[in-house]
């Protein structure tokens, strides 16, 4: 069940145990609730549930790792279908992000995106300061950020840069932008004031868009 107290929102079970919260409104409770009658659907939530209860940091739980697992997943998923459209090797799109999968960065990123404590709860600094620490070693070890830190990429990891925005502007915006992929990165190109994108990738995006 749901219960709101001072301190925000929580999903109780029937014995009184803590299953989810503080969430800073209702909506995202009766989002928790719900992932906990689909665990328990599945036969699975007690087992997941003691393991989490083990590790899990800053007020986060099952359902916060699980949705972060989730978008991850569909990042990666959006990345390779499109970085597919601009030949880009198999092997680089199945490696974009893949450390993010790695524990201590997955929780950092799961805690502070989706957990109470994170960008939409109390804003813990302890927890942002961890989560900024994950984010500077991924994009420090990530060909695709490379730009961030003046270096010029390969074109691959140029392309695979674009598909990267594309997909993380789509997330913004809740996934309700209908931008084509051929018209962002035409505009992207198009506007490339910093020169992040060398002449010879913007001319082989703009043959690849002639295909396409």
């Amino acid at each position: 069940m749901i219960v709101n107290k001072e301190d925000g929102w929580y999903v109780i079970s029937k014995k009184g145990k803590n299953l989810g919260g503080p969430y800073p409104d209702r909506a995202k409770a009766v989002k928790r609730l719900q992932q906990v009658e689909y665990f328990k659907k599945q036969g699975s939530f007690d087992k997941a549930e003691i393991v989490f209860e083990k590790i899990a940091a800053y007020g986060a739980d099952l359902g916060d790792y699980w949705d972060y697992f989730k978008n991850v997943a569909r990042h990666k998923k959006e990345v390779y279908e499109h970085g597919r459209k601009l030949d880009i090797s198999p092997w680089t799109l199945l490696k974009h992000d893949i450390d993010k999968l790695s524990p201590e960065r997955f929780m950092r990123y799961a805690e502070w995106y989706h957990g109470p404590e994170g960008i939409l709860g109390t804003k813990n600094p302890e927890l942002k300061a961890a989560k900024k620490k994950q984010s500077m070693l991924h994009k420090l070890r990530s060909g695709h950020h490379s730009y961030l830190f003046n270096k010029q990429p390969s074109r691959e990891h140029q392309l695979e840069t674009i598909t990267d925005w594309f997909s993380a502007m789509r997330r913004a915006k809740n996934y309700k932008d209908e931008t084509s992929f051929e018209d962002y990165i035409s505009n992207v190109i198009a506007n490339d004031r910093k020169n992040r994108f060398s002449k010879d990738t913007k001319t082989y995006i703009k043959k690849k868009l002639r295909e396409m």
